[in-house]
């Protein structure tokens, strides 16, 4: 009699997960960047949408390095956490909570990942607080007239043919925020990209540690 084949294999290549806030367009850009970065390496990915905020995330974060549940049948050996501030009252908790997770990474934008679709084509540096404070700017983008949050209305190709003009301008918008000692507004989403192509080169066993001095996050 044949062996029945388990219902779920541990993946054969080291696992990365990749959970964000966000169900919609936005986790739809982020699942095509990082599968498409990582299609050819030694790394297998799974993107999740999980719509709740920073302090869940968390918790399920901790969760799929454990695997073996419902939700994480597969064990991770990374979990990149992709959330906004925005109006979250867990945010900072979040943040801190992950510093002693070597294998938990957190890439956050505020006040929201729209500030980095917007340097796409522009530079913009000006405060805010909450997404409406953006919409006008980023929907006066004409690929981005007919957004809306949540929707899967994001130009990812439009976006990819412009993605060296926004890590400059993160960089730029970096260099005035830490010059200011401001961090409103601002986004790790350039360091993710830069993440996920170290490890396409080197794997995942040289992303090790959440003290990374880019990130303005772990600024005291």
């Amino acid at each position: 009699m044949a062996r029945r084949r388990r219902r779920h294999q541990r993946q054969e290549k080291p696992l990365l997960m990749v959970l964000c806030e966000d169900c919609g367009g936005v986790k739809t850009y982020i699942k095509q960047l990082t599968e498409s970065t990582l299609l050819k390496s030694a790394v297998a990915v799974e993107v999740q949408g999980i719509g709740e905020g920073p302090k869940k995330l968390l918790q399920y974060a901790k969760m799929a390095l454990n695997g073996n549940t419902r939700k994480f049948p597969n064990k991770a050996d990374m979990v990149f956490l992709i959330f906004d501030k925005d109006q979250h009252e867990g945010f900072d908790n979040a943040v801190a909570g992950s510093r002693d997770q070597n294998r938990i990474h957190v890439f956050t934008s505020i006040p929201c990942i729209e500030i980095f679709f917007i340097l796409h084509y522009e530079y913009f540096s000006h405060p805010a607080n909450r997404y409406s404070d953006l919409s006008g700017v980023l929907k006066a983008i004409p690929e981005f007239e007919k957004y809306n949050k949540g929707s899967g209305s994001v130009p990812i190709v439009s976006m990819c043919n412009v993605q060296d003009t926004a890590m400059k301008n993160v960089a730029r918008l970096r260099k005035e925020r830490r010059k200011n000692g401001s961090k409103n507004p601002m986004t790790d989403m350039d360091l993710y990209i830069e993440f996920l192509n170290d490890i396409k080169v080197n794997g995942l066993d040289n992303i090790v540690g959440n003290n990374d001095e880019r990130f303005l996050h772990n600024d005291p």
